[in-house]
């Protein structure tokens, strides 16, 4: 990825339709700041400016990485398909809604980290059963089957 397509990317970061979650605008910032100047390289902010604490604790963490900016267009491409589930013109079988929602789960917190619902709550279990399923997979691998599940899906379905 060249450097004006990795500008285009954090732009289009500004222009998505919904706003990413606090963790992932955690996430887009690191990889950024990582990505165009490397290391973190300031101080820690004091213990009261949170905000400023937890941008610079996700930057740090990347320490010593090299950041491909591929990693910046998953997580838009993630992003992008996100919106596009929401635009399905048919609601896709239950299976597949289970599949997309463990993918999706494992693709932005990882491994299961909930306790299993009880067993009066089958929705919750299926769920939580389709999630934990994939644990040991990667956010990025996550990511990847998501974006294509969901491609997947838009062809059989069609999107408004």
């Amino acid at each position: 990825m060249t450097d004006k397509q990795f500008e285009e990317a954090a732009e289009l970061v500004k222009k998505l339709k919904t706003r990413p979650t606090d963790q992932e605008l955690l996430e887009i910032y690191g990889l950024y700041k990582q990505g165009t100047e490397g290391d973190c390289n300031i101080p820690k902010p004091g213990m009261f400016d949170l905000k400023g604490k937890a941008k610079w604790e996700h930057w740090n963490s990347l320490k010593g990485e090299l950041i491909m900016q591929l990693s910046f267009q998953q997580f838009l491409q993630f992003e992008e398909a996100a919106e596009l589930v929401k635009k399905l013109k048919t609601r896709p079988t239950d299976q597949e809604l289970l599949e997309i929602y463990g993918l999706y789960k494992q693709g932005t917190e990882g491994d299961c980290n909930i306790p299993k619902p009880g067993m009066f709550d089958l929705k919750g279990k299926a769920k939580w059963e389709h999630w934990n399923s994939l644990k040991g997979m990667s956010k990025a691998d996550a990511q990847k089957k998501y974006i294509a599940k969901v491609h997947e899906l838009a062809k059989t379905y069609g999107t408004n």
